[in-house]
């Protein structure tokens, strides 16, 4: 064994080790929530946190600890952490453009034909509206909101994630530059500004055309954008992995998971919903009615579910050079629109919502078929599946290299 490689094992257990002190006060916090022995708890999380990069967090918030759970059952599911190490043997860096770039996914997959938000206009350093007015100053800004009538839009940064930076705007109030807010009160000119200044660490925002939902998910909450989650993996065909409903609650004008909304499971053969399941004190819980509204979740049909899987095949199809995306897909009047497309997805939503692991479904045969599960948890060479056959990793390209990008 060589020096370097001795240092990289040395440095992956030293990171075990941190993460092992870290774990124990979020156990020392969980004293009630299992019959289990809390040191039980303890070394069981370590052991998935080696295999699955379980953190004490993902232990709890997927409910590991159940005793109904078998060990298989429980080593199914993957964590957060070190995702990019696996992620990135599908989906390479050097295209990450595609899916962090919002301007690049709107116009990419609008000149494919995929239908997605209307693109009005891009506010930054050379921001410029579609229309063709600049957008680099507020004086700029100012001018094009009033004279274009802008109203029912959004601002979400141009590299941003999990909703953070969005900014809702519904209906022109009367009077001086002031829209309705959504999911809040007026929002003035002089607020919107601020906003943007409060999220400096961002360039630019991009603005695009307010979705409104289908009826049928409007009951949750009007004001929310209720999209799907779903995971497809490009292999020859496109095959749908997983899918969750993103229930709004209607206290945010977005839907994310990460903002304390729900997630319901999708059935994927006929787009029905199983019970929510939210977050609360860290922990799962499950409703099968909507917590503020009371309209019905499980039991309840997806709109247009065979159309919108047959438009994030469509989307899928167009960018063979990332083959496993998590889809955000909207639910519209108008039918389904892509939201975004996501090359380095979490995977609490669609394992949280069906409260199932994605070891459990067929991302398990695409990831032994490039060799990738050993790529899942800390690193350190403990996780041992067959591959069933000598790996790949992609499809092999013209030139015979099997790991450079078609």
């Amino acid at each position: 064994m060589d020096v370097p490689h001795r240092l990289r094992r040395a440095w992956k257990w030293g990171r075990f080790g941190v993460e092992m002190v870290q774990s124990l006060p979020v156990h020392a916090r969980q004293p009630q929530q299992s019959v289990a022995s809390l040191p039980g708890r303890v070394v069981e999380q370590w052991q998935l946190l080696l295999t699955n990069a379980i953190t004490a967090n993902d232990y709890y918030l997927y409910g590991l600890w159940r005793r109904d759970l078998s060990w298989q059952q429980k080593q199914e599911f993957v964590g957060d952490k070190d995702r990019s190490r696996w992620l990135h043997l599908f989906n390479p860096p050097a295209y990450r453009f595609f899916t962090d770039n919002k301007l690049v996914l709107s116009r990419f997959l609008s000149n494919a034909g995929i239908p997605v938000p209307r693109l009005l206009g891009l506010v930054g350093p050379e921001g410029r509206a579609e229309t063709g007015e600049s957008l680099r100053t507020p004086e700029e800004l100012r001018a094009w909101l009033a004279d274009a009538k802008v109203e029912h839009v959004i601002f979400k940064p141009l590299l941003g994630w999990r909703g953070n930076g969005f900014l809702g705007l519904g209906e022109r109030l009367d009077g001086a530059l002031e829209w309705q807010g959504i999911a809040s009160g007026r929002v003035t000119f002089d607020q919107v500004i601020a906003h943007l200044r409060a999220h400096s660490g961002h360039s630019y925002f991009i603005v695009e055309e307010r979705l409104r939902p289908h009826p049928a998910l409007a009951v949750f909450a009007p004001n929310v954008l209720h999209t799907a989650r779903i995971v497809t993996a490009l292999d020859g065909e496109v095959e749908v992995i997983a899918g969750a409903l993103r229930i709004g609650t209607g206290s945010t004008a977005v839907d994310n998971f990460s903002k304390g909304n729900l997630a319901a499971p999708i059935d994927l053969a006929t787009g029905r919903l199983g019970r929510a399941a939210g977050k609360t004190s860290g922990n799962m819980v499950r409703w099968s009615t909507h917590p503020v509204s009371g309209a019905q979740i499980e039991g309840a049909i997806v709109p247009d579910w065979e159309r919108g899987l047959a438009v994030i095949r469509s989307a899928a199809r167009t960018v063979p050079f990332n083959p496993l995306l998590g889809w955000d897909l909207g639910f519209t009047p108008d039918g389904p629109v892509i939201v975004e497309a996501n090359g380095r997805w979490d995977p609490d939503v669609t394992q949280f919502a069906p409260d199932q692991g994605l070891l459990g479904t067929n991302l398990r045969r695409h990831l032994e078929r490039r060799d990738a599960v050993k790529l899942i948890g800390l690193g350190l060479g403990l996780r041992r599946f067959a591959t069933g056959g000598n790996p790949t990793y992609l499809s092999p390209s013209l030139t015979g290299n099997r790991r450079d990008p078609p």
